[in-house]
């Protein structure tokens, strides 16, 4: 997965709006995520799931390194899933990309939870 910040061209003459623009949702739940704005849009070249996805097994922890509510300071975060509803650790043989599916955690503005 290659991580990409592309800023819209725009026509000969126009310029960028001023002022406040409407939110989009994925700015909300950025902001409700970190407690402060995004910078800008991160796109993702995600390739069609291929067909051969092997199951390695469940996800018993989620870990990850954020600097969620202190911009700039990264701290680590580790989620126990819950015995009974962990996710599926998936592999994506084509795209050489991990996949969690399933389970039953929620993305709120604490974290995960679940």
């Amino acid at each position: 997965m290659k991580l990409v910040r592309k800023k819209k061209k725009l026509p000969a003459g126009k310029k960028r709006p001023r002022g406040k623009a409407n939110p989009s949702k994925g700015q909300k739940e950025f902001f409700k995520w970190h407690n402060f704005p995004s910078e800008g849009k991160t796109t993702v070249d995600l390739k069609p799931l291929s067909k051969e996805l092997v199951m390695l097994g469940y996800a018993s922890q989620l870990g990850y390194v954020s600097d969620k509510w202190n911009k700039g300071k990264d701290k680590e975060y580790v989620h126990d899933f819950d015995e009974q509803d962990q996710p599926y650790l998936l592999y994506d043989v084509a795209n050489k990309a991990l996949l969690i599916i399933g389970g039953k955690f929620k993305v709120i503005a604490d974290g995960l939870v679940g």
